[in-house]
């Protein structure tokens, strides 16, 4: 069931692209002319999923449109290591892009560690348009200082809880639990507050672990939980919504200024689609990802607001240890832009209710 919602995903991104039929043959001619440009892109979104077809799709149409002159060679699953290996070599240049957690670049650019923060997003709309209009510009000057291009963001999703031994519906539930965390300083801060065991495990090592009981659980999105195989290994999911998280497509900015500029606009121009084409197929497929691990035999349970409202709470706290780190001027963008957002749609409800 959920290898052929997977493939749904892929096909629906193929069909969002609007992929020209003869574009792959294009493509192929277009390699056969020898490149001036390798991209070693790294990443750790796992083969068989629309992460893949739409980095497939961006790497074809960049191929086609620049007759060849760009050879885009994608990595898939870690094959070029972990995710903070793989970005410090975009930064160093040993690896020529890549696509990201912010909580891997975070590492890098501490900034970051406002996406990793729990409950900050009434929405994806909400969280969407602060992307958009606000913090893609904040970032790019933050990214080009540690020696990246930023190309556009990309999609993890919103981030839940899964565990081998019970469901999740309180604070209290989690307390003792060894839950895997993602390498970043946030998301460990997070599981202290709640009262777990925080395990640092990098993505291709956690389905072992959770297999040979190194950690009870952990969390992430529906589609990497699919992808991974971690379904297979896992009992309950807590629909819990606590971290949105988006993924960012990064170049060695050396690199990219050695580009023709009119080559560094295809690639911003094709890098467009991934943003906003991965968020649709993502958040359509996560209702038959759900309806998919409960066939799977997965128990699944949603947080009630008041149970919400504990975990909220129970990490209120977490927000205050990296205000410093993240600064204020960011937070404030934020709150910022948000107010515009809620104002930009009380207005547009107004203008639709009147007659």
């Amino acid at each position: 069931m959920i290898l052929r919602i997977l493939a749904f995903g892929t096909v629906l991104m193929t069909t969002m692209f609007a992929v020209n039929p003869t574009s792959s043959a294009a493509a192929d001619q277009a390699k056969k002319k020898k490149a001036r440009y390798k991209i070693k892109f790294g990443t750790m979104a796992p083969s068989g999923t629309p992460w893949e077809e739409a980095l497939k799709l961006w790497s074809e149409a960049v191929e086609k449109r620049t007759n060849g002159d760009i050879d885009v060679q994608l990595f898939l699953a870690g094959a070029l290591g972990g995710e903070l290996q793989m970005v410090e070599g975009v930064q160093f240049g040993t690896i020529e892009a890549g696509g990201f957690s912010t909580g891997a670049v975070s590492s890098f650019i501490p900034e970051l560690d406002l996406f990793e923060l729990p409950f900050m997003w009434d929405s994806s709309e909400e969280c969407y348009y602060v992307l958009d209009h606000a913090l893609f510009k904040a970032f790019e000057p933050r990214f080009e200082a540690k020696g990246f291009k930023m190309l556009a963001w990309s999609e993890n999703g919103w981030r839940n809880f899964f565990t081998k031994t019970k469901a999740i519906h309180t604070p209290a539930d989690l307390k003792g639990l060894k839950m895997r965390s993602q390498e970043n300083r946030v998301h460990q801060a997070f599981w202290r507050a709640l009262g777990a065991n925080a395990v640092p495990i990098s993505t291709p090592e956690v389905y072992t672990a959770l297999q040979q009981g190194t950690v009870d659980g952990g969390e992430n999105s529906m589609v990497l939980t699919a992808a991974t195989g971690w379904f297979e290994v896992i009992k309950y999911i807590s629909i819990s919504r606590h971290i949105y998280q988006p993924a960012v497509i990064v170049f060695n900015k050396r690199f990219w200024d050695r580009l023709p500029e009119g080559y560094r606009q295809i690639l911003q121009e094709e890098g467009a689609k991934i943003t906003f084409d991965t968020r649709k197929v993502l958040a359509d497929a996560e209702p038959e990802f759900i309806a998919g691990f409960k066939e799977d035999g997965i128990q699944i349970n949603e947080l009630t607001p008041e149970e919400r409202a504990q975990f909220i709470e129970a990490t209120k706290g977490v927000k205050g240890q990296f205000e410093s780190v993240i600064g204020k001027d960011l937070l404030d963008l934020v709150q910022k832009t948000k107010a515009e957002y809620l104002a930009s749609k009380t207005a547009a409800a107004a203008k639709e209710a009147t007659p």
